[in-house]
């Protein structure tokens, strides 16, 4: 089982390439250790504490973890142990309403790590997405302090006061064929020809043992409230289902297909590029 924790911007024909890094990770035995911000990332106390990336009670339940080995391009590689934490929320927020979510969604959490069949009603769907943000804000958390955060201040704000999502977020859960615990996310600029409409985007994408998710918020102009984002084409229909926006739908899972680990089809690399269209324009409109 590998953790890895991979930021990355990423240009191809439709996307205009951004100031680039990348994070990616390695088998390694290092001692465990954390990064560090001088406030709290969701409410700006200066009273910050050690917060897991993966919570405590997933970490007891998947407990075959590897290390991290981070790798920032011009800059020295550093390596943590998959038990990873980040000094970056206050006693307060771990404590008060993180520990609640983490109560909340627990339940319907493991049920889908541990490969249970189950109905999901509309209120397990929103606790899903609602970890699932969570976990994609922490994991943006980890990058240096002089590189660009894509969920600002009043995005976190607004998540820890009322649990409201940033515009244009949309997640998908999916099941993993294996077990894992690990995570990655990347930053994506984009550039519609037909438009001229160019912004930013985010997606991380994480197994959590036998469930996959996917975070992907989109920033548009102003001057283009409503952008198209390319998508690589696939039957995404068939191994994974959205779960955010909020609907009042009540899905069966697990999907019908799942993802693996060997490449091509249906594997994660694929899920996890597939923002980035391919060179034959093989891509769909989405967002």
């Amino acid at each position: 089982m590998e953790f890895w924790v991979s930021y990355g911007v990423r240009g191809r024909p439709l996307m205009r390439q951004m100031r680039a890094h990348e994070w990616g990770t390695r088998h390694a035995n290092v001692n465990s250790s954390h990064m560090s911000t001088r406030t709290c990332i969701f409410c700006e106390s200066p009273d910050v504490s050690l917060e897991h990336v993966w919570p405590k009670w997933l970490l007891k339940l998947l407990p075959d973890r590897r290390p991290l080995r981070q790798k920032l391009i011009g800059r020295p590689e550093s390596t943590f142990t998959g038990d990873f934490k980040i000094k970056c929320v206050c006693t307060t927020c771990n404590n008060g309403w993180m520990s609640d979510l983490e109560r909340d969604s627990q339940h319907v959490m493991s049920l889908l790590a541990q490969d249970i069949s189950i109905i999901l009603e509309p209120k397990y769907q929103t606790l899903i997405a609602e970890w699932a943000l969570k976990i994609a804000i922490l994991l943006e958390a980890t990058k240096p302090k002089d590189f660009p955060k894509f969920f600002d201040a009043n995005d976190r704000k607004a998540f820890r006061l009322k649990r409201t999502f940033p515009n244009s977020v949309h997640i998908w859960a999916g099941r993993y064929a294996d077990s894992g615990l690990f995570g990655g996310a990347a930053d994506f600029g984009y550039f519609i020809r037909e438009t001229g409409a160019s912004g930013t985007g985010s997606v991380s994408t994480m197994v959590i043992g036998r469930l996959v998710l996917q975070v992907v918020a989109v920033k548009f102009p102003d001057d283009h409230p409503s952008v198209q984002v390319p998508m690589r084409a696939s039957n995404w229909h068939l191994s994974l289902i959205q779960i955010y926006p909020k609907s009042d739908r009540t899905l069966t899972w697990p999907p019908v297909h799942s993802f693996h680990n060997q490449g091509g089809p249906l594997s994660l690399s694929e899920l996890k590029y597939r923002w980035n269209p391919t060179d034959d324009g093989s891509s769909e409109p989405h967002l």
